[in-house]
């Protein structure tokens, strides 16, 4: 009767023993699941930088654009002395069309540095 119970005993411990897990190591599919998802949450976090960055760099660009259109504006327009000299309508006339001839020249010649500012990226 003893060694029956002995035996019970022993079978009754055995499963136990049988279904311990084993470390498999690397290739652990849990720990290649871990891997993949912090190298994904890396990418992410690069990609969002970069995002960032990248707007950050169009926002700089508009602002330096507008700047430039700016002073460009700046100097076509020369400082107006506080008094001006009172003159015919005819020569007032001749006087804006040679403004307006200047100003055109003048927008003409930017506005070819603006092409080649906004040509596409090759």
């Amino acid at each position: 009767m003893r060694m029956l119970a002995a035996l019970i005993a022993l079978s009754a411990a055995m499963p136990a023993v049988a279904q311990a897990q084993v470390y498999s190591g690397l290739n652990d599919p849990a720990l290649t699941a871990e891997r993949h998802r912090l190298a994904n949450e890396r990418m992410r976090i690069q990609s969002d930088q970069r995002a960032a960055f990248a707007q950050n760099q169009a926002l700089n660009a508009r602002i330096t654009l507008m700047e430039l259109d700016a002073r460009r504006q700046s100097q076509a327009v020369p400082a107006q002395p506080s008094y001006r000299p009172l003159y015919t309508p005819e020569i007032e006339r001749q006087s804006r069309e040679a403004a307006t001839v200047r100003r055109e020249t003048q927008a003409a010649s930017t506005s070819q540095i603006d092409r080649w500012l906004d040509r596409a990226p090759q």
